[in-house]
């Protein structure tokens, strides 16, 4: 970021152990020199070697232009599928399809879009990729085709980690404000079952657009160790918008915090920074509140005053 230019003229004298190696340098400079010369970030962009790689990189580009440049910002997508569609690598390969369809349904181009996601799809469904590659394909998809998603999810279903984080992908990705796209989802994984691929993030995205809906989801997670991020993110996603179920939430989730310190105190050892973000995002007035009680869950350590 300090260097591009600087960068690229290291990068072209080093030897490296892949090609790919040298192509992901080359597109964090790409990426950084576009911001103050566009034209020359897009030239070290297309001269990336790995198709990939190259593709992610443009698609990058084209965030950095303006909505007004709409017609550039198509023709650089245009040159990134070309770019996703001759990656070899199978989970590249349906990572970088959803990076470029994701972006052209943003930009309104809802038909291209659904070819790109369709022919994601097809080759998705012959290898069961367990990277966070297939979970952000899934997450984008989710958006034109929930059943498409959902045969991606159902290939992992067995696997109780991996089958949890790609539903939780889906259901970020799902246009909750389209009351018919989430009921269809939560009839395959209704809310009176333990909602496994429900995260805090989710519960923070679904609250924004149905508070009552989150409530309603997170009353199932009160046997997960992380319970109280689900209810903080909750009262974040209500706030200005349900302020019963906001407040609610708040005081559900210090009890919670009490909870946990009492009975696994290195579970809110492991998530105070977080959930100290969250508080201060819902009211910088709770931040104390939650601070001290992180504070308390911090084991005794030697000499308490070196500590």
């Amino acid at each position: 970021p300090a260097d591009p230019v600087g960068a690229l003229q290291k990068i072209g004298t080093i030897k490296f152990p892949t090609e790919k190696s040298r192509a992901r340098l080359q597109s964090l400079a790409a990426r950084a020199l576009a911001r103050t010369d566009f034209e020359e970030g897009e030239s070290v962009a297309e001269s990336i070697a790995d198709p990939g790689i190259r593709a992610g990189t443009l698609a990058h580009l084209a965030d950095l232009l303006p909505d007004k440049e709409k017609q550039h910002k198509l023709a650089i997508l245009e040159r990134a599928a070309v770019q996703a569609k001759a990656t070899s690598t199978p989970s590249d390969h349906v990572y970088q399809l959803g990076e470029v369809a994701g972006r052209l349904l943003e930009l309104g181009e809802v038909e291209k879009a659904k070819e790109l996601f369709a022919e994601g799809l097809r080759h998705a469904k012959e290898f069961n990729d367990v990277s966070f590659k297939r979970r952000s394909f899934a997450a984008l998809l989710a958006r034109v085709d929930l059943p498409g998603a959902l045969e991606l999810a159902k290939q992992l279903a067995g696997d109780e980690l991996y089958g949890r984080l790609i539903l939780s992908s889906i259901a970020f990705g799902l246009p909750w404000g389209q009351p018919a796209q989430a009921e269809r989802f939560l009839s395959e994984y209704p809310p009176q079952k333990p909602s496994r691929w429900l995260t805090p993030t989710v519960t923070w995205k679904i609250a924004t657009l149905d508070p009552k809906r989150a409530r309603q989801l997170v009353d199932n997670q009160r046997d997960e160790p992380l319970y109280f991020e689900h209810e903080f993110c909750l009262a974040l996603g209500a706030k200005g918008r349900d302020e019963a179920t906001s407040s609610a939430a708040i005081r559900a989730g210090l009890q919670s915090l009490d909870r946990t310190l009492a009975e696994e105190p290195q579970m809110l050892l492991q998530a105070g920074g977080r959930t100290l973000a969250i508080a201060e995002a819902i009211d910088p007035a709770l931040v104390e509140e939650v601070m001290w009680r992180a504070i308390a869950a911090r084991p005794t350590s030697g000499n308490p005053r070196v500590v």
